[in-house]
């Protein structure tokens, strides 16, 4: 996505948030105690200090900043998804989420809406298109949704 967007945008911000400390703890586990070539060990040991989360959530939140015929305009979106139930299965929202975009994209190449040969980038694909899949339309079904069009900025 930053490539894509490198010249289109003044700053592009994507975040992964878990909980402050998160990501020291991470460093610590993979780099320090060199767990990263010992992916057994570090999966077991996580496994048993934080069982898996069932009840998760995740938050979508894009905003955008710019001008609009002439005058400062802002854009907002909100989402937010939960586990959900899937062919019989419950899916943590953090799974059934990051599968969905991949599965659409999957969708559209079997009903032949992509190019037969090179890469597709996601982002390369209309929001419309990728959410007319069955796949997508769990992305649109949002268990809330909230957006705020156009809001006026105020400058100084």
């Amino acid at each position: 996505m930053c490539e894509t967007f490198a010249d289109r945008v003044d700053r592009l911000d994507y975040k992964t948030i878990r909980y402050p400390g998160h990501c020291e703890l991470m460093r610590f586990l993979l780099h320090e105690l060199r767990l990263a070539s010992k992916r057994g060990v570090l999966q077991n040991l996580l496994a048993e200090a934080y069982p898996p989360v069932r009840d998760d959530l995740v938050v979508l939140y894009a905003t955008a900043e710019g001008t609009r015929a002439g005058q400062r305009a802002r854009e907002e979106l909100v989402r937010l998804y939960g586990p959900r139930t899937i062919a019989g299965e419950v899916r943590t929202a953090i799974a059934w989420t990051t599968a969905a975009g991949a599965v659409a994209m999957v969708e559209l190449l079997a009903r032949g809406a992509m190019p037969e040969a090179g890469m597709v980038r996601q982002e390369d694909v209309p929001l419309d298109t990728l959410l007319s899949t069955s796949a997508g339309q769990l992305l649109a079904d949002g268990v809330a949704t909230r957006v705020r069009d156009e809001m006026q900025l105020r400058v100084g």
